[in-house]
């Protein structure tokens, strides 16, 4: 990862990586488009900056706090650069489960705009004055007393040797649970993020220059991970968050999206007000991060069957066990309204998926049983939490406590219940 846009503008180049939309970008980006160079260029700056004026340390964990994903991934990107790990938060989340999160990770530096704290006592209360605090955009908050990120960027040389990160290293902190039960980080590996990009995609039916829509926040494992894979198949992303929104509806009646990635449940809204296929054609890939139930991908299948000469659609279901995993396994349905092939699931090598009995015997093909996984896609564990880390892993398997009927490949054809 700390060399992700080294290795990417070798390979693209001045192609368009993706629109950043925050109007202080422009400074760096104007238009709020970036290239491939253009990435590099400010990732070596940013973790120089980082390194000069906030003393980034290798192995700090660093909060990344702004509601812009394009900046967001990129702030992410340099702080691996610089040798942090990142805490990222890209989407609004409830206040005590932020603080918490902050608390739990140890967060040493907060890179944020410091307007977005205002809905956040509790979480302004965990920074404290032993978080060093940098404001992400031209100035702070009034009443903050703060360094910018890009007035320490004017300090920068633009020359910086990324840290070289081992396949194990932990790259992120993700914040997993909340609505059901306590919040814990997992670990993120840099093989986790890296090696479904190098699998996966040579493979996507994507050309260099597709855009693609990114309708989840990039901030757990799976989403993350996802990504990175659309950078590596070349294509120039954009991150819309709010659904229903005017903006939304423009860019997908006059850019028409060739790819569409989220989790299940954007995918599905996005179904929904998607517009009928005119001169144009719906997008030609879904990459979901998560098995769709048979609901969602019901909801999708109209416009994955719409009749377009010479053209397939794809959609790409990511295993991702539970969030504690970035791509572990994956399924592709393919086609149009005349013939449609659904391949069966699978596990990314060197990635392993069984079904155990109770009794921790393998389940038999159509037996249910819980789903187990190994591979470097799966988490290494929660962060300073080894008793929950011990009680899940168990001679090397992480057992999700999911459930589901085995399928040919070992992954059910369902979202386990």
């Amino acid at each position: 990862m700390a060399n992700l846009f080294e290795n990417l503008a070798r390979v693209y180049g001045g192609a368009e990586a993706m629109k950043v939309a925050s109007p202080d970008a422009c400074k760096i980006f104007p238009g709020g488009s970036v290239t491939h160079e253009d990435a590099l260029r400010f990732t070596n700056l940013a973790a120089e900056a980082l390194i000069n004026e906030m003393d980034l340390l290798k192995g700090e964990r660093v909060l990344v706090m702004t509601m812009d994903g394009g900046e967001g991934f990129l702030l992410a990107s340099a702080v691996i650069k610089a040798g942090g790990i990142v805490v990222p938060v890209l989407s609004a989340c409830d206040d005590e489960e932020l603080a918490y999160l902050v608390r739990s990770c140890g967060v040493n530096v907060a890179l944020v705009r410091t307007r977005l704290l205002e809905g956040h006592p509790r979480l302004r209360e965990a920074l404290g004055g032993k978080v060093r605090l940098m404001e992400v955009g031209q100035a702070p908050q009034a009443g903050e007393d703060a360094p910018t990120l890009y007035q320490a960027l004017e300090g920068a040389g633009g020359f910086f040797l990324p840290y070289t990160l081992k396949p194990g290293n932990p790259v992120l902190l993700c914040g997993v649970g909340g609505c059901d039960g306590p919040m814990r980080a997992v670990m993120v590996t840099n093989r986790g993020l890296m090696s479904p990009a190098r699998l996966l995609s040579p493979l996507l039916p994507a050309r260099v220059g597709d855009l693609c829509l990114v309708c989840s926040p990039p901030e757990k494992p799976s989403l993350f991970a996802a990504v990175v894979l659309a950078l590596a198949a070349g294509m120039r992303l954009r991150f819309l968050f709010s659904h229903g929104t005017e903006e939304l509806q423009v860019l997908l009646e006059e850019e028409r999206p060739a790819a569409i990635l989220g989790d299940p449940r954007c995918l599905c809204e996005l179904a929904q007000m998607y517009p009928p296929a005119g001169e144009h054609a719906s997008p030609k890939l879904w990459l979901s991060a998560g098995l769709l139930g048979e609901e969602a991908e019901a909801s999708l299948r109209p416009l994955r069957e719409q009749e377009v000469p010479g053209r397939r659609h794809w959609l790409v279901e990511t295993f991702t066990a539970g969030e504690h995993a970035t791509i572990a396994g994956l399924r592709i349905s393919r086609g149009g309204r005349r013939s449609r092939v659904t391949f069966p699931c699978m596990a990314l090598p060197p990635n392993r998926v069984r079904h155990l009995r109770a009794d921790g015997t393998r389940a038999g093909r159509g037996e249910e049983g819980e789903l187990v996984v190994r591979g470097p896609a799966v988490t290494p564990g929660y962060w300073n939490d080894l008793e929950t880390t011990f009680r899940n892993w168990r001679e090397g398997w992480l057992h999700t406590g999911l459930r589901g009927k085995a399928g040919p490949c070992g992954i059910p054809g369902n979202e386990p219940s």
